[in-house]
């Protein structure tokens, strides 16, 4: 599932393309792809408006238009977004699964596919109900300021992997980072919140800001599915310490790395380094 990095990503890439230009037509193949609409009961996904901004919160991404009204964009595990120039199109796989498509002024066409069709779009009515939705999830994890990230990691027994995988205290950190991050600051994932000093929870926020910069920077992590609107793959996995490496030797001590489960994640750490 696409992380902050991978979500960033493409919200860049589509800003340059979309915003001052209006949607002309919106095409939906599947209706289950819609959720029911915050704040009102139209479904017409941002028809006849002129796009403002693309804005971003934790994994989530928002379209939003001239006259208030908004687009949440959640890929799930295998949306993405395609923009196609007017004159070409997609083709083998990729034509496949297009569930949504806007036409635009300059007769660009954006569409989004999605093949298991775990992603959703959920139309809101104006900018203040987006922000009621966002309201619920915690501060983002890039741009919150480091002194509230850390607050949000105070109080509770659930493992430290657990909170942070939980949208509701840090937005935008997946299974990916939290792994990373914690390799960084040497911290065991299934060690309780409760036993987190002060110190540790500095360590712990700074390393996962450093490392979803560096996603960012690279474009994400592309595994299968991930890729930016133009086609372009994230290339930070070659960086990966810990994540997806069951087995194989520590970068630091060399001892083999340890795997297991921790809020339905697989994960992974060393027994050494992360005692």
């Amino acid at each position: 599932m696409p992380e902050l990095p991978e979500v960033e990503s493409i919200r860049r890439s589509l800003e340059a393309h979309l915003v001052g230009r209006k949607v002309v037509r919106v095409r939906i193949e599947r209706q289950d792809i819609v959720c029911a609409p915050s704040g009102g009961s139209h479904l017409d996904l941002l028809a006849s408006s002129h796009i403002k901004s693309l804005r971003r919160h934790g994994k989530q991404m928002a379209i939003i238009a001239d006259d208030r009204r908004a687009l949440v964009i959640q890929l799930g595990m295998t949306g993405r977004m395609h923009l196609m120039p007017k004159g070409r199109h997609l083709r083998g796989s990729d034509a496949r699964h297009c569930h949504v498509k806007w036409l635009l002024d300059d007769g660009t066409r954006l569409i989004y596919q999605d093949s298991r069709r775990f992603g959703r779009l959920t139309p809101c009515a104006s900018v203040d109900h987006l922000e009621d939705r966002w309201s619920q999830l915690g501060p983002d994890a890039l741009l919150a300021r480091p002194e509230r990230l850390r607050n949000q990691l105070v109080k509770g027994q659930r493992a430290v992997k657990a909170v942070l995988l939980d949208q509701r205290r840090i937005a935008g950190v997946g299974n990916i980072y939290a792994d990373e991050a914690l390799f960084g600051a040497r911290l065991n994932p299934m060690r309780p919140l409760d036993s987190l000093s002060e110190p540790d929870r500095h360590r712990l926020v700074h390393h996962v800001r450093v490392r979803l910069r560096s996603a960012l920077r690279h474009g994400g992590t592309t595994f299968s599915d991930h890729r930016t609107p133009d086609g372009s793959v994230g290339s930070w996995g070659s960086k990966r310490q810990v994540h997806g490496r069951r087995g194989a030797p520590c970068v630091n001590c060399a001892h083999p790395l340890s795997s297991g489960t921790v809020a339905s994640r697989t994960t992974v750490w060393c027994d050494r380094c992360q005692a």
